[in-house]
């Protein structure tokens, strides 16, 4: 897994807003590039954390894994959708931190 902390830079109020009904779904559909084309993918079970930090911060543990991987590109669209918005919001990410298996630090900023 890894952590993000992701600095929202437009529309930050309608993005972190829609944590919450985001979080409440048992599916989260997202369309993930793979190396045969485009696929769409249930993201809802690789999202580990996600919350708002501040009023313009999110804080997230995503899964990082051969199986499944959730990029925050991803999160961030979902989030845009639910949203309403019609395009993602400009941010900052920065990976805070890189988990192995038990979520055991491997790497820390």
């Amino acid at each position: 897994a890894a952590a993000y902390q992701i600095e929202v830079l437009e529309n930050a109020g309608a993005l972190l807003a829609s944590v919450p009904a985001l979080l409440a779904k048992s599916s989260v559909m997202a369309l993930r590039k793979t190396k045969s084309g485009e696929k769409l993918t249930d993201i809802r079970s690789m999202i580990y954390d996600l919350r708002a930090e501040s009023d313009h911060t999110l804080v997230c543990i995503l899964a990082l894994c051969e199986a499944a991987t959730c990029k925050p590109e991803l999160l961030l669209d979902a989030l845009t959708q639910e949203a309403g918005l019609e395009t993602r919001p400009r941010v900052m990410c920065t990976r805070m931190q890189l988990y192995g298996q038990g979520f055991l630090p491997l790497e820390t900023l």
